[in-house]
């Protein structure tokens, strides 16, 4: 009830031009800050932990879990329950989350390290939508210790692209560059130049 009278109050104050402007161009921000992501690691299963900005809330029915790891069996997740409302953006009825909202992930997995990409998509009671958020995880599950990244990581393949360079012997591509001068210099193009020479 004191909620009821709060917005009625607030609707026959008058509005000064400061409280038009702010009502008519509200400001969004970015899709990082309006909804935060954690994650706690209990045995075999993730909680996956959302709290979400004021004025914002995700979609149950947008977020995927999937892992990068062939290792890993993710199971189905389990959601808390949402409010059911009418989405405009989506024109049916959808179950959402405001404030904050936990989904628990079973897995298993012989590895003592987890990679994950988790996909979720939310919008702005003030009618900003967002396009689907990408985010990635990289779990030491003996330690704990959670990464989140919104690029995928990259360390691994940079470091065996390195390897593989340096194992040439420098000596083996000076004589491919050799060879390969030599090459050039017997194609039929050339030899107007030689006779330039």
């Amino acid at each position: 009830m004191e909620a009821l009278l709060g917005q009625v109050i607030y609707y026959l104050l008058p509005r000064t031009p400061v409280m038009v402007w702010e009502i008519a161009n509200p400001e969004f921000v970015p899709v990082e800050q309006a909804y935060n992501l954690t994650v706690v690691v209990e045995d075999q299963r993730l909680l996956l932990n959302w709290t979400i900005r004021d004025g914002y809330y995700l979609y149950r029915d947008r977020f995927k879990f999937g892992s990068t790891d062939s290792s890993a069996v993710l199971a189905a997740p389990q959601f808390g329950s949402g409010l059911v409302k009418w989405d405009e953006y989506f024109e049916k009825e959808l179950e959402v989350y405001y404030q904050q909202t936990s989904v628990s992930l079973p897995f298993t997995t012989e590895s003592t390290r987890l990679s994950l990409e988790i996909t979720s998509q939310g919008c702005a009671d003030a009618g900003l939508c967002y396009p689907p958020y990408k985010q990635w995880l990289d779990i030491d599950l003996i330690n704990g210790i959670v990464e989140i990244s919104s690029q995928p990581f990259t360390t691994q393949q940079a470091n065996s692209n390195v390897s593989d360079t340096a194992s040439l012997p420098l000596a083996l591509v000076l004589l491919f560059a050799l060879a390969g001068g030599m090459i050039l210099n017997l194609m039929p193009c050339v030899f107007p130049i030689l006779s330039i020479k």
